[in-house]
């Protein structure tokens, strides 16, 4: 399990699959809060082992997708500047241009400025891309798979 947990501070995230010769309840809850995939209790016939292996796999491809734009946008948040993560927060909940210029106290135009350069960073177009990504990361931190 240590191994697991050092992959995923790697942002290494394929499915782990865990063997043992016991079959400890604590053990295979802790595996699989972990991010684990699946537990298998040594003896095993292979072709039971190989299932799991195809599933984890069949898995894997479904979610690195979702992984990666999680880690872009996590990466590329930390790119931006102190207002433009500001501005970004703010039009993620909704604000609009004008909505934000009054609370920072700035020009609309320099708000639609701020606004296209942190597009242009995440090379997204719209409001509704940029939400996508952002819903990604949160719910992929909420359930830990990123830190």
């Amino acid at each position: 399990m240590e191994l697991m947990r050092r992959l995923r501070k790697q942002d290494v995230f394929h499915p782990c699959i865990f063997t043992s010769t016991k079959i400890e309840h604590e053990l295979i809850v802790d595996a699989m809060h972990s991010g684990g995939f699946g537990f298998i209790k040594k003896p095993f016939a292979a072709s039971q082992f190989f299932e799991l292996i195809q599933k984890a796999i069949e898995a894997d491809n479904q979610i690195q997708q979702t992984i990666q734009t999680g880690l872009m946008y996590r990466d590329n948040r930390l790119k931006l500047t102190v207002r433009e993560r500001e501005i970004l927060d703010m039009i993620l909940r909704d604000y609009s241009a004008m909505k934000i210029s009054n609370l920072l106290k700035i020009s609309h135009r320099t708000v639609e400025n701020h606004r296209n350069r942190i597009f242009s960073k995440f090379n997204v177009s719209k409001i509704s891309e940029m939400v996508r990504i952002a819903t990604i990361y949160d719910t992929l931190k909420n359930i830990g798979t990123l830190a």
